[in-house]
């Protein structure tokens, strides 16, 4: 047989104190009251759990975003320098500029030799010796 015996807070809401013994009302009080602790603390947890495991995903993905920028940064620079060309044995002139004009008059001559118009750009010009 099973008897349900209200919570506390109803009993004295309907004013059945003096149905139940001083002593069940207290266990039924220090029940309520550990109930809602319980439940305050399950929640907190929760929370916490919830924020630490949304920050973990968070870094997680920012290290990802972190590799793909690296790797994005490695395969640019990869093609900028395939169109890197050396030209040897070529006399310095006094002047950047003669020395421009030698290496843009073959560029054309190599342009010419494939039949496409390719753009020649010169980003920066140097020379060793």
């Amino acid at each position: 047989m099973f008897v349900q015996i209200p919570c506390y807070k109803h009993i004295c809401e309907r004013g059945d104190k003096n149905r139940y013994t001083p002593k069940i009302l207290s266990k039924i009080s220090n029940a309520d009251d550990l109930l809602d602790k319980s439940i305050s603390n399950l929640k907190n947890e929760l929370s916490t759990t919830w924020s630490s495991t949304v920050k973990k995903n968070i870094d997680a993905v920012s290290n990802e975003v972190k590799t793909v920028k690296n790797t994005i940064d490695t395969v640019n620079d990869d093609k900028e320098c395939e169109n890197n060309i050396v030209l040897f044995n070529l006399s310095e002139s006094e002047t950047v500029a003669k020395d421009r004009d030698v290496a843009m008059s073959l560029l054309k001559f190599w342009q010419f030799q494939d039949n496409e118009k390719k753009a020649t750009i010169f980003v920066h010009l140097s020379s060793s010796g």
